[in-house]
């Protein structure tokens, strides 16, 4: 950190005060024997959007939307992406990293799920083994 009197960089911290929401620091120059201190204060930005971000969250949940339904209806993904693209404007990596939770992983989508889905998630028929061999073979 810089001395506030002679601009130099040659400066020791002589003591540090914690409190509850800030920090002091006591600091002096070695260069000219200036004794200063400064206060560093935690910023939280969680309710400011995002910096330089064209996206926001209610954004990133219709992409995530858009690109589910889109998948369901069986249309390639890369042409869903570079509609979202267009829409949004934004480039077609950045819908890409969206979709792919790489960035706005924090956010997640809302949606009910379909009946028949949850009903054939906890389906108690019993699994077929095609394919699987009888336990009866013998290792050599």
């Amino acid at each position: 950190m810089k001395c506030v009197k002679c601009k130099g960089k040659n400066t020791r911290v002589t003591c540090t005060v914690h409190r509850s929401t800030y920090t002091i620091r006591y600091c002096r120059c070695l260069d000219c024997k200036h004794k200063f201190k400064t206060e560093e204060r935690a910023v939280k930005y969680d309710d400011i959007q995002r910096r330089n971000s064209k996206l926001n969250e209610t954004k990133v949940r219709e992409i995530r939307k858009a690109a589910e339904k889109a998948k369901q209806e069986g249309e390639k993904v890369t042409h869903t992406t570079a509609y979202l693209a267009a829409d949004y404007d934004v480039d077609f990596s950045t819908i890409k990293a969206v979709l792919t939770h790489r960035t706005w992983a924090d956010v997640g989508v809302e949606y009910e799920p379909d009946i028949a889905e949850s009903i054939n998630r906890y389906s108690t028929s019993t699994p077929t083994y095609e394919g699987v061999p009888n336990k009866d073979y013998v290792l050599k």
